[in-house]
């Protein structure tokens, strides 16, 4: 008898054991909060300076704002010659006008004195600017000697060039401060071959 409740107690703890497992699964239990982020690790120290490239040659100086003219005066005959042409009032009242006379194979910047002309004749050459009145002027040559006009004969001279600079090639305002320019870049503007050389204009 006692073994017979015995076995029945084991019997019922099974069948309890059983309907327990077969239990429904709980709900999911809600997540949980996000760690902290990490400090941020220090910055790595600079990496050194590659070393500088070579400096590149020095460009030439161009001829912006630059303009010249050539003008035959084989004809130039009285005591002035004045070009039919004119030039702009920008580069004679606020820039620079250089001019150069040819007689053979020599240059002379004007105005000048002392010019031994093709008729083996010694005289000055003067300039003018003569308005036009209408923002421009004439070029003009007067033929001297000891400040009197004297008379030179067709074919005494041969070439008149001109080299007309803006302000704005220099950034200076004044012809005075061109001039200066170009003297303290070694340039005389007395001498022709160097003003050609300088500004790379053809002879």
């Amino acid at each position: 008898m006692k073994t017979t409740m015995k076995l029945i107690g084991i019997a019922f703890m099974t069948i309890s054991l059983t309907f327990t497992s077969c239990g429904k699964d709980g709900e999911d239990g809600e997540d949980g909060a996000m760690g902290l982020q990490g400090e941020q690790g220090i910055q790595g120290e600079q990496g050194i300076q590659g070393e500088q490239g070579i400096q590149g040659e020095q460009g030439t100086d161009g001829n912006a704002n630059v303009v010249t003219f050539k003008f035959d005066i084989t004809a130039a005959s009285g005591t002035n010659h004045q070009l039919s042409g004119t030039t702009a009032a920008t580069y004679v009242e606020d820039g620079a006008v250089l001019a150069y006379v040819r007689v053979a194979d020599t240059w002379y910047q004007v105005p000048n004195q002392r010019i031994f002309t093709n008729g083996f004749a010694l005289i000055d050459i003067g300039t003018e600017y003569v308005s036009n009145g209408n923002n421009a002027y004439f070029f003009k040559l007067n033929f001297l000697r000891d400040g009197d006009p004297i008379i030179i004969g067709a074919g005494d001279l041969d070439e008149l060039r001109l080299v007309l600079m803006s302000s704005s090639n220099t950034g200076k305002s004044s012809n005075h401060n061109i001039l200066d320019a170009l003297y303290e870049k070694g340039v005389d503007p007395s001498d022709y071959n160097q003003v050609m050389e300088h500004f790379n204009l053809k002879n």
